[in-house]
């Protein structure tokens, strides 16, 4: 994914703003689908900066890019940060799209320890879309396994166990969470570091409590 948006960031350097916040924001989706936090972090001028030159043109992305920034600040220390971010995430706010922002808002909370926060984004049931379906069910997952919420886990994550995605270290970790199923924790580490997702196998500790 990286790939493909480092070319699509290619592709809009000479199109309108509109297409550039699509570029900055995809860019760092893929960074959040790595967990890398850090270049999150480095890429904030340039996802504000596209967000101000786009202002005229309600996008839902202006929201979620920023609010993803925050997400960054927080998992970094910077709480305060975080907050002011958050802010102006809000003021970019767009009715009839709460599933495009529901995955930052949990990693925000989990970010957090905010388990307040977590129940309440996932009782909204979530639906599996193309875009940001990834970003949602991974996000779900592991909201579920730190809320210890087995109901849903084992209603849900059985459909993400395909072997090789991106999605079946997640719904393996959850599943071995609400068990208290070591030998599947452990299978989940090793499908993250296999996929090079070792930010998210390092969360396992988190998510555990």
């Amino acid at each position: 994914m990286r790939r493909l948006a480092r070319e699509h960031e290619q592709l809009t350097r000479r199109l309108s703003p509109h297409h550039r916040i699509h570029s900055a924001a995809v860019l760092i989706e893929a960074e959040e689908l790595a967990g890398n936090w850090e270049e999150i972090r480095a890429r904030e001028p340039e996802v504000l900066a596209a967000v101000e030159a786009n202002r005229d043109t309600p996008c839902i992305r202006h929201s979620r890019s920023i609010l993803l920034c925050a997400a960054a600040r927080s998992y970094g220390g910077d709480e305060q940060g975080a907050r002011e971010l958050e802010a102006a995430s809000n003021e970019h706010h767009m009715r009839g799209h709460p599933y495009a922002l529901e995955a930052v808002q949990i990693r925000l909370a989990l970010a957090r320890h905010d388990l307040d926060s977590l129940s309440e984004v996932i009782a909204l049931e979530g639906m599996h879309r193309y875009v940001f379906g990834l970003h949602d069910t991974a996000a779900r997952l592991d909201a579920m396994a730190a809320l210890r919420d087995r109901d849903r886990v084992e209603r849900k994550a059985s459909d993400f166990l395909q072997a090789g995605t991106y999605l079946e270290p997640f719904a393996l970790r959850a599943i071995g969470i609400v068990r208290g199923d070591q030998a599947l924790i452990d299978q989940a580490d090793e499908r993250f570091k296999l996929l090079g997702l070792d930010w998210h196998a390092d969360q396992t500790k988190n998510l555990r409590g």
